[in-house]
C-alpha cells in the first residue's frame, strides 16, 4: 500500500484523477453509468485474455525448448549410443 500511496496518489495525482472520474461518473445520466461501467467490464475481459493469451504463448515456448533438449538428448545418448562416462 506504500507504494500506492507514495507513487501513484502522490506525483501522478491519483486523489486528483478519481475525483475527477467520480464527478464525471455522477455527472452522467443513469443509463450513460451502467454503459460506462459495461464498457469497463469489457476492457477487463479483454485485458484478462490478453494476459491468458501472454502466458499461454510464453509456456508454449518453454515447452517447445524442453521437447527439443528431451528429443536431443534421446538422439544423442538413446539411438547412438554415446557414452561421455
Amino acid at each position: 500500500m506504500d507504494f500506492i500511496r507514495n507513487f501513484i496518489m502522490g506525483p501522478l495525482q491519483g486523489d486528483t484523477v478519481l475525483e475527477m472520474f467520480e464527478q464525471y461518473f455522477q455527472s452522467q445520466p443513469e443509463m450513460y453509468q451502467v454503459l460506462i461501467i459495461y464498457g469497463v467490464a469489457l476492457l477487463t475481459v479483454f485485458g484478462i485474455f490478453g494476459l491468458i493469451k501472454a502466458v499461454l504463448k510464453t509456456t508454449g515456448t518453454l515447452i517447445k525448448i524442453i521437447v527439443i533438449f528431451v528429443i536431443a538428448y534421446y538422439v544423442i545418448f538413446v539411438l547412438l549410443g554415446l557414452r561421455f562416462w
